[in-house]
C-alpha cells in the first residue's frame, strides 16, 4: 500500500473568501480543532507532538534530502504522558498553538488556520490512500483549488508555523511532493 499526500500552506488573510468558495463547492465542514504542536529537539528531521480536540498524534518527518519525505505517524491521546517523556528525553524546540477549521471535499482536506503570533493561513492537502490517486492527479487537484482561491506562487510556504519558514521558489503550478 502506498499513501501519497500533496500539501500546500499559504499565508492568507481572507478566510471568509475561502469559506464561501468551500461552501459553493459543497465541502463538508468537519469542525474546529484547537491544536498545540510541540516540536522537540532532534538531531535529524522533525519530531512533533500534536495535541488537539479532534486530532492528536506524534509525527516524525525525515530531513528533506529528497523530493519524497518519509513520515511516521503514531496516533495518541491528548494529555498523555508521552509529552512528558519526550520533554525529558529531547527538550522543547518550539510550541505552536493554532485554531483550525477543517473542511473536506472527497480526498482533499482544507485547513483554515489562525496561528497565535503568526496570523492567518490556509492549507490544502490532497490525500491518496492505498494507491487511490497518482501523484499527478493529487497535484492537479491542489492546482485546481490554488486557482479557485487565487493564490499566487509567492504565497506558498513550507513549515509556516515554526521558525523555519522557507519560501517556495517554483512557478504557479504545484510540481513537488
Amino acid at each position: 500500500m502506498r499513501n501519497i499526500n500533496i500539501e500546500i500552506k499559504s499565508k492568507f488573510d481572507n478566510h471568509d473568501k475561502v469559506r464561501n468558495i468551500l461552501k459553493k463547492q459543497n465541502a463538508d465542514y468537519i469542525g474546529i480543532d484547537f491544536q498545540t504542536d510541540t516540536y522537540f529537539n532532534v538531531r535529524n528531521g522533525s519530531l512533533k507532538l500534536r495535541e488537539g480536540n479532534v486530532e492528536s498524534k506524534l509525527v516524525y518527518e525525515e530531513s528533506e534530502a529528497s523530493e519524497v519525505k518519509n513520515i511516521l505517524l503514531y496516533h495518541t491521546q491528548k494529555n498523555s504522558t508521552l509529552k512528558e517523556i519526550l520533554l525529558k528525553t529531547y527538550g522543547i524546540q518550539e510550541i505552536i498553538e493554532k485554531h483550525r477549521e477543517v473542511y473536506v471535499i472527497q480526498n482533499v482536506r482544507f485547513y483554515i488556520d489562525y496561528v497565535s503570533s503568526l496570523g492567518n493561513f490556509i492549507g490544502i492537502e490532497a490525500q491518496g490512500r492505498n494507491n487511490s490517486h497518482t501523484k499527478e492527479e493529487l497535484i492537479e487537484q491542489c492546482n485546481h483549488y490554488i486557482s479557485l482561491f487565487e493564490l499566487s506562487e509567492w504565497e506558498y510556504i513550507q513549515n509556516p508555523y515554526t521558525g523555519k519558514v522557507d519560501q517556495l521558489t517554483q512557478d504557479n503550478n504545484l510540481d513537488a511532493a
